[in-house]
């Protein structure tokens, strides 16, 4: 039985990361990795492509897409019958990509944005939208959290 339970786990993450990755490249994003129930996403900035105006524009659609995110994720439910919650950390900076290793290669980022979100992530009520100070400033009224905690650097 564990086994098919940790089976049907592993069916569910992977239709939901499909839909995620569908999302993120209809948004013009790229996923930068997920790993087991974590999946980051950075801006195209960082994959070396720009095609927003300005970081505004850039913010405003990385708002739609974790909003867009949480919808999906919404739309799924765990074996228990509990519908999926997305807890989402935003976060704006400079940032380097490299790929690194010799052995089993892979992109990453380094950068205050990537442990910032983490944190965010961290401290945040399950499920909400957590921001830096920064990033919140970008936010409509009624997106983002209604408390808006925001994790001290």
């Amino acid at each position: 039985e564990v086994l098919g339970s940790a089976l049907q786990t592993f069916a569910l993450l992977n239709e939901v990361y499909a839909r995620f990755d569908e999302e993120v490249h209809q948004a013009a994003f790229f996923k930068y990795h997920h790993i087991f129930n974590t999946y980051v996403v950075a801006t195209p900035a960082a994959a070396l492509r720009q095609p927003f105006a300005s970081r505004e524009d850039e913010t405003a659609a990385m708002l739609k897409l974790g909003a867009r995110l949480q919808q999906i994720a919404a739309s799924f439910k765990d074996s228990s019958g509990k519908t999926l919650t997305l807890t989402i950390g935003l976060e704006c900076g400079p940032m380097v990509g490299r790929i690194v290793g010799t052995t089993k290669s892979f992109w990453c980022l380094f950068g205050d944005p990537i442990n910032m979100a983490s944190r965010l992530c961290f401290v945040a009520a399950k499920p909400s939208w957590t921001e830096s100070t920064p990033v919140a400033n970008f936010f409509p009224s009624g997106m983002g959290s209604t408390s808006r905690r925001q994790a001290s650097r």
